[in-house]
């Protein structure tokens, strides 16, 4: 709480907020879908693609209506409930494995203080949620293989089914998972009955059911077709797991070990590896399966074609802090056998001053160090935002977000400084601008003149064409805005040829050079603002 968000996020935090906000995903609230014929009940747009999170979208909305402080605070706030639940859970996990409670905080500690679990727990991120999910039927899992009782296996398949509500990525966990539950029955010679199993699926849809029912009003509005390639977008843009070398993933994994280095340290990855090597010999089948869950997210967290790839390393760095917590324990007791019981609270200690204790001061003086020695957003691949309005160095590299107002403060004065009627056009790879100023359409009804194009409804690979020909139809019927320009250098130079491309209110604005470009508007000169739009929709 002490570092926690105090209100609109950057990213992939502001469009959840959005979502939460409007009790649906935001792109069904777009002028492009707004007529579609949904249904008149609660949550008709919230839809079932992989960057749709129905349950958590719930759990947002019961949020909303808790009269305490400002209500993105109380969304940011949930991220940090689930997260201390998760590294309250994660100590239970070290405990059960073989460490010593000094240990198994240890390991915990090192997951509370990672650079990308700390961010994802102050700002209102799906990803907190998604860890206690996992970590809570690994919990489940050992237990299971420890007990056999039944009542375990029916809680492991209802947390399951919520955690996959919440976010299809939980299905890598259980890829692992539901296999071990029941190898782990037959070598312990349990039998496990129909009546066992069939309650098992029944608890598994019954979670599943927020995800299940939005999934069939999607399909009686789109149909089934189209439902399922949106669903599976999101592995066809990421490289097959199966077939891609991990030679093709060099770079990415050079990023990956990068990453692990900035928030484990030298001296975290050595214990990870020592406590690996101890499971090995104390508990091998449990030791092959967190080492395949490492390997599983990590290869799919490779696989990723997206700048934030980082995020998707979450929890592969759920088990490394399991391991972390069993190499503290393997070398607290060398500490002890060598020195004596005494020392076994000096070896803690000395542990966590090295691992845990200096990351908030790493983390507060990169991005100082990068400024000093004239890195820039560009150089990291993070979209720089509003000319200053966003330190992006510091927001994305240092996850502590007290105080920091930079996200509302950047889409109040933009909307405030842009003139009357005007059209932003918010392509990828810079949407952010573009989800501020949505979100402060609707909350806060400013600017419902202004029309925020976010320049969804192309597909990816035509990005640049769908830009240039928004540009087009849209050249000298209103004062024009992008948040971005395009990546390709033709299509950069062809809008310089015919713009003059000017930096006001936040944003490019382009202004014709031709008189004989201020033509008749193209069908997007007509149609409804964003704001009116998602005003319509909601009454």
């Amino acid at each position: 709480m002490a570092t926690l968000s105090p209100s609109l996020n950057w990213g992939d935090g502001a469009r959840l907020q959005l979502d939460i906000s409007l009790g649906g995903s935001n792109y069904w609230f777009l002028p492009e879908l707004i007529n579609s014929p949904l249904d008149t009940k609660p949550f008709a747009r919230l839809g079932v693609a992989p960057w749709d999170h129905p349950l958590y979208v719930l759990i947002g909305q019961a949020a909303l209506a808790i009269p305490i402080r400002d209500p993105l605070w109380r969304l940011n706030f949930l991220s940090a409930l689930a997260a201390a639940a998760t590294v309250a859970m994660l100590f239970r996990v070290g405990v059960r494995i073989g460490a010593a409670p000094p240990a198994a905080a240890l390991g915990a500690a090192a997951l509370a203080l990672s650079h990308t679990f700390w961010f994802h727990a102050v700002t209102t991120e799906v990803l907190a949620l998604h860890s206690l999910f996992m970590v809570a039927l690994i919990l489940l899992a050992l237990r299971w293989t420890a007990s056999h009782r039944a009542r375990d296996l029916y809680a492991f398949a209802f947390v399951a089914g919520l955690g996959l509500a919440n976010h299809l990525m939980l299905s890598l966990t259980l890829l692992a998972l539901i296999p071990f539950l029941f190898l782990s029955a037959r070598d312990a010679a349990v039998s496990v009955s129909r009546r066992t199993l069939l309650l098992f699926a029944v608890l598994l849809v019954v979670g599943f059911a927020p995800w299940l029912v939005q999934f069939v009003r999607v399909v009686r509005v789109i149909g089934l077709r189209l439902t399922y390639e949106g669903i599976m977008w999101f592995p066809h843009g990421a490289r097959p797991m199966a077939t891609a070398s991990w030679l093709d993933d060099a770079p990415p994994l050079l990023t990956y070990a990068g990453w692990l280095l900035y928030q484990f340290t030298p001296v975290g990855l050595l214990l990870a590896g020592i406590g690996f090597r101890r499971l090995r010999r104390t508990g091998p089948d449990v030791a092959w399966l967190l080492g395949i869950l490492f390997l599983i997210h990590v290869r799919f967290s490779l696989s990723i074609p997206i700048s934030d790839r980082y995020a998707f390393h979450l929890p592969s760095y759920v088990i490394l802090a399991c391991f972390i917590a069993l190499g503290a324990q393997a070398i607290s007791d060398r500490v002890v056998a060598w020195r004596g019981e005494r020392w076994r609270p000096v070896a803690a200690m000395a542990l966590a001053m090295v691992i845990v204790l200096p990351l908030p001061i790493l983390y507060a003086r990169i991005p100082q160090l990068l400024r000093a020695h004239g890195v820039t957003e560009g150089d990291l691949g993070i979209p720089d935002i509003g000319f200053g309005t966003r330190d992006g160095i510091a927001y994305f590299l240092n996850p502590s977000k007290r105080n920091d107002y930079s996200a509302v403060r950047y889409g109040r004065t933009t909307l405030e400084q842009l003139p009357g009627d005007a059209v932003v056009l918010a392509p990828e790879p810079a949407l952010e601008p573009g989800i501020v100023l949505r979100y402060l359409q609707f909350a806060e009804r400013r600017r419902p003149d202004v029309d925020v194009d976010p320049v969804v409804m192309v597909p990816r690979a035509e990005l640049g064409n769908g830009l240039m020909l928004r540009i087009d139809r849209l050249t000298g019927c209103r004062p024009l805005y992008v948040s971005v320009l395009p990546v390709e250098l033709a299509q950069r130079t062809a809008l310089q040829k015919a713009f003059r491309i000017a930096v006001d209110a936040n944003l490019y604005r382009l202004i014709p050079l031709s008189a004989q470009l201020r033509h008749a508007c193209g069908p997007l000169h007509d149609r409804m603002s964003l704001a009116a739009a998602i005003a319509a929709s909601l009454r």
